[in-house]
């Protein structure tokens, strides 16, 4: 019999027709007044905070608490924080340091500049390992040594405690133009105690430059006619108690201008010129020569700026002392006269030796009245002329000063209407020349004159000129020969014959720079080699052989080389004269020109140097 169950003893107990004996009373029921109101009017009986047990009123009163426990810990940090920030207990600051600066607020270029500095710790710390730095405006120099620059200065302070002031004392020569503002930087750099990193505080200190060290005038006139040789000078004056080193001088030129000449001679170019030193009160004066060319009452402005030379260009200005502009007005010439030489109107034009140079001058009257009785004269001088080919259709040669003339009888020249053009031409050549001459060159100086009928018809004079140079560039000469060293003569096919080569370059009047020689054997020939001449070299790519020769200096100076091929020659060949050696050619740089200059030699075959005839022929 299965063991009755607790599930089956409750079946029993539902199911069973007597009370259950598990029916527990019930609870009674309590009401309670919630204290709604029930009109809109009523007000609740009680507060909330009755209704609402201990607990609940906790959770509920807990955020406002929080709130003001965070306000009241806010302003006590703040006040904290205040405290240490205004008072400044053991907390350094760089307002609490002074830098104090004594000395003139303007100085003469030039001269001595001493400051005193000082440097004050108004912490409740000490400062350490402090250093003064000193930044100068460009072109300052070292006091006691000019000729060193100064752009920044370094002296170690030390420690600083605090209330204590250190004073320095510093000492500079300044530079720059006139009435010039300058800054110098002034910084402390410090450390505290349990720190590494370094603190700073700076200042500017502004000081005018009230004179320059140096003067400068330009003399040169206002106004200038176009196309005709114009000239003015720079004068320099040391205004410094102390020597000036490095003064430059430096051009800037409008455009239209043509510099022809300086005295002294520009140190760099055609702009730049280096002085020297300068002594308290010494002067220097620059002569410039120069042709401008612009259009009637153009005006253009030249520049020129002196200071000390830079150390790191020596055509640049590390400091300008003077920046003085010229204002040349351009005015057109009563008759303006252009020369074009070989259809080019460059100055200086290039020749070349015993070669004519065809000139074409070109005239024209700018005055709104006739121009009457004109005339026209071209003088040559120079050693590289060769008077003898002066030549024209028109002009007379008056071999008496070497002039062609163009005289008031032609009539063309016999009265000019305004604004009439017209143009002649003549020829001249470069003497061949020797090598006694040095730089040779020609020079041309025109004049056009004719008279205007003025006001109460009375004749005014009127003329122009104008210069021309003709530099002559040297004449260099290449030679080549060829010399049988062994193998059979004349030559035989299938047989080895060794020539050696010579070549000979002279040079006449000008020295000549990166000269060199090249020329091309034919495929059959073998390079040998040079004799002892390492300038020589051969490139199997091509077969052309170079002989760097680098400068030749002039007064008909001869350089000379050799090399050795070998020719052995074909049956194929047999009866003929065969090439051994293309032709040479010779090229450089003329220093005096600057130009190139070339020459070229003929072709080498075998025919040898002083041979008879019928030895060149290959036999079979």
């Amino acid at each position: 019999m299965v063991p009755e169950g607790s599930i089956e003893r409750l079946k029993k107990k539902l199911y069973s027709r007597g009370i259950p004996q598990f029916i527990r009373e019930r609870r009674p029921l309590y009401s309670k007044e919630d204290g709604t109101a029930t009109d809109w009017k009523e007000a609740v009986s009680e507060p909330v905070s009755k209704v609402l047990d201990s607990a609940q009123r906790s959770r509920y009163f807990r955020p406002p608490l929080i709130l003001a426990v965070s306000v009241v810990f806010f302003f006590l940090a703040t006040a904290f924080g205040a405290f240490f920030f205004f008072g400044g207990n053991n907390i350094i600051s760089s307002s609490n340091l002074n830098i104090g600066i004594s000395g003139p607020t303007s100085i003469g270029g030039g001269e001595e500049l001493t400051l005193q500095i000082s440097v004050t710790n108004r912490n409740s710390i000490p400062i350490e390992l402090a250093d003064l730095i000193i930044e100068y405006p460009d072109g300052t120099r070292t006091s006691g040594d000019i000729g060193k620059e100064l752009p920044r200065y370094r002296e170690t302070i030390g420690n600083i405690s605090p209330g204590e002031t250190a004073q320095k004392t510093v000492r500079a020569v300044l530079f720059g133009q006139e009435r010039s503002q300058k800054d110098i930087k002034v910084t402390i750099e410090y450390r505290v105690a349990d720190s590494n990193a370094i603190f700073y505080k700076d200042t500017n200190y502004p000081i005018t430059i009230s004179t320059s060290p140096v003067s400068v005038l330009v003399s040169a006139p206002t106004e200038a006619v176009s196309g005709q040789s114009l000239s003015f000078s720079v004068e320099v004056i040391s205004n410094s108690a102390t020597p000036l080193e490095n003064v430059m001088v430096r051009g800037e030129y409008p455009f239209g201008f043509s510099f022809t000449s300086g005295t002294p001679k520009p140190t760099f170019g055609d702009n730049v010129w280096n002085l020297g030193t300068l002594t308290p009160g010494s002067k220097r004066t620059i002569i410039l020569t120069g042709v401008l060319q612009g259009q009637d009452n153009e005006e253009r402005v030249f520049r020129f700026q002196t200071g000390i030379q830079s150390e790191q260009n020596e055509r640049e200005l590390k400091a300008a002392f003077v920046d003085v502009a010229q204002t040349i007005a351009v005015k057109k010439p009563f008759i303006g006269i252009e020369l074009a030489l070989s259809g080019k109107t460059a100055d200086p034009y290039v020749g070349v030796p015993g070669q004519p140079i065809r000139g074409d001058i070109t005239w024209t009257n700018n005055l709104d009245t006739p121009i009457v009785a004109g005339e026209i004269v071209i003088r040559f001088s120079g050693a590289a002329l060769n008077a003898n080919s002066i030549s024209s259709d028109t002009g007379f040669y008056r071999s008496s000063d070497t002039s062609l003339v163009w005289s008031r009888d032609l009539p063309d020249l016999a009265e000019i209407a305004p604004g009439k053009s017209g143009h002649f031409s003549f020829e001249f050549a470069p003497a061949v020349l020797s090598g006694n001459i040095r730089n040779p060159q020609i020079k041309l100086e025109i004049s056009a004159k004719g008279n205007r009928v003025g006001e109460g018809n009375v004749p005014q004079s009127v003329d122009a000129s104008l210069t021309r140079t003709v530099k002559v560039s040297s004449d260099l000469a290449l030679t080549g020969s060829l010399s049988r060293l062994s193998g059979p003569l004349p030559p035989k096919a299938n047989q080895e014959t060794t020539y050696r080569v010579t070549l000979s370059v002279r040079n006449s009047a000008n020295q000549i720079g990166d000269a060199r020689v090249v020329a091309a054997l034919p495929a059959y020939v073998k390079y040998v080699g040079n004799t002892g001449n390492d300038a020589i070299s051969y490139s199997q790519v091509g077969g052309a052989v170079t002989w760097q020769i680098g400068n030749i200096s002039s007064g008909g100076a001869v350089r000379t080389a050799t090399f050795d091929i070998s020719f052995t020659p074909s049956a194929s060949q047999a009866g003929s004269v065969p090439l051994l050696v293309g032709e040479q050619s010779v090229t450089g740089i003329d220093r005096f020109t600057g130009g190139g200059v070339t020459a070229i030699s003929p072709s080498l075959t075998t025919r040898i140097s002083g041979g008879t005839a019928g030895q060149e022929v290959v036999q079979p």
